[in-house]
Formats: structure tokens, sequence, C-alpha cells
């Protein structure tokens, strides 16, 4: 059985958000540790929408700091420079 579940779509609106709580929903209730992760967003501040409806939501063990990688703006620059 796999450990980790990546969900991600093809554009911005897709409704990525609600597959998200479901699959989020159905894994709360069948195991006692789930996390979210989102490795791009658009700044710390303010705090990430989606991020916060599933800190709010489902309590993850995880600040709010663990569950993303880092900002387009600093994506940008690790491409830039290779």
């Amino acid at each position: 059985m796999a450990n980790n579940l990546y969900i991600a779509a093809t554009g911005p609106e897709s409704g990525k958000i609600m597959l998200v709580l479901g699959v989020m929903e159905i894994l709360s209730r069948s195991t006692s540790s789930i996390g979210f992760f989102r490795p791009v967003i658009k700044a710390v501040e303010p705090p990430d929408n989606d991020i916060q409806l599933v800190l709010n939501r489902y309590h993850p063990s995880l600040s709010y700091a663990d569950t993303y990688g880092c900002t387009y703006a600093e994506a940008r620059e690790m491409i830039a420079k290779g």
C-alpha cells in the first residue's frame, strides 16, 4: 500500500482543493497520521488559504512552515541561479 499521495492539476481554478478535502476526509477516518504539503505557494504572507483550510479542518501535527517548500519568488530565484 502506498504511503504517499500527490494530487496535481493542469491549471489554476481546477477544483483541486475539493479533491484534496475529499481525500483528506477519507484518510482522516482510516489513519491517525495525515500530512499536507504544497511545494510552491504565492507568498508566506498572507497565509495560503488552502493550507489554512486543511490545517484548521484536520489539525495535522504540522506547523504552517512545514506545509510548503518555497514561494514563487524563491522558486524563480533558484531556477535563475541554475
